[in-house]
């Protein structure tokens, strides 16, 4: 758990001269000390890594992202207020529903820059 709680704590690494001018500064993992574009990106990683630091205190179903956990705790909660329109299906949040609409369109606009998997939704990136 102590991994799980550096990993939260993200370093923003300052502008120096090894950056251009402009140039975000990115991030570095506190526990392996890996930079990353984003935090985006970093938690991407966590899949790749097989890393499941989020744990629900329910059922102990783990997650490699904070995201995840959250929508999995409506499922000890029952609450489903977003209905899709096309084929039922039910969430929780708003903005989750028009993540799941994207599997209706076909959209995937988010790319992972190292393996190129595309997805519907950032949080999955």
């Amino acid at each position: 758990k102590a991994a799980a709680a550096d990993e939260k704590k993200l370093l923003s690494t300052s502008a120096t001269q090894t950056e251009p001018h402009g140039a975000s500064p990115g991030f570095l993992s506190v526990t392996s000390l890996e930079q990353f574009s984003s935090v985006t990106s970093l938690e991407h990683m966590r899949t790749h890594r097989g890393e499941h630091p989020f744990s629900c205190l329910h059922c102990h179903a783990s997650f490699s992202q904070k995201d995840s956990l959250n929508d999995h705790m409506c499922t000890h909660t029952g609450e489903r207020l977003f209905s899709c329109a096309q084929c039922n299906a039910s969430f929780s949040r708003k903005d989750k529903l028009k993540d799941h609409m994207r599997n209706h369109t076909g959209e995937r606009p988010f790319s992972c820059a190292q393996c190129n998997a595309s997805f519907s939704r950032k949080d999955k990136l």
